[in-house]
């Protein structure tokens, strides 16, 4: 599977905005993506969680993903959300990586940067 940055970079945004202190639950995740099969988001969910961008607890059961609670951003999921959070920012950001085969979550949160910069004029 592929991880969409678009849908991460919205499920961090609904994330952010949406979750209490104790986080979301699986119910409004997927009620959230609802233009996602339900693979997709536990996909992402379970990548952001290895990436350290988001803290979930995860229940498998006879080896499937069976319920997932308590979804919030960690300090580096503000941090990364921080950076491509501007539609403008984002969407630049989106154009340069488009020139490669493929990026990570580092180098589009690196050039992310480098356009704010040019924003801000650094």
């Amino acid at each position: 599977m592929e991880l969409d940055y678009d849908f991460v970079r919205q499920l961090l945004l609904h994330i952010e905005a949406k979750a209490p202190l104790q986080g979301l639950d699986g119910n409004d995740l997927y009620d959230f993506a609802t233009n996602k099969n339900k693979e997709d988001l536990e996909y992402t969910i379970i990548k952001l969680k290895e990436g350290k961008l988001i803290t979930a607890n995860l229940r498998y059961a006879s080896n499937k993903l069976q319920r997932i609670y308590n979804v919030n951003l960690t300090y580096q999921g503000h941090e990364y959300l921080n950076n491509i959070r501007d539609n403008k920012i984002w969407k630049n950001t989106k154009k340069i990586s488009s020139k490669l085969s493929s990026v990570s979550l580092e180098i589009l949160k690196s050039i992310a940067i480098n356009e704010i910069n040019k924003v801000i004029g650094l």
